[in-house]
């Protein structure tokens, strides 16, 4: 099932700011194809200092890689 018109238009405008966005029309036309969309929320933002990360075993299309302790793959 396609993500339908109606529901993006009704359902995304609350969030335009958070996804970069003024106006919903030309951003249903770039992802209209999709079968679903995920918004995640974050709290309490911190920055954190560049690090390299050793990937072996995730694969190097991974952009997030879940782990139990970060220092695990520091590099």
């Amino acid at each position: 099932m396609k993500l339908l018109e109606e529901q993006f238009i009704t359902n995304t405008p609350k969030y335009c700011k958070q996804i970069g966005t003024r106006d919903i029309k030309p951003l249903f036309q770039t992802v209209k194809d999709k079968k679903y969309c995920v918004l995640i929320f974050l709290e309490d933002i911190q920055p954190v200092k560049h690090f390299f990360i050793n990937k072996k075993g995730f694969g190097m299309m991974g952009a997030w890689i879940s782990v139990e302790s970060i220092d695990s793959i520091k590099h």
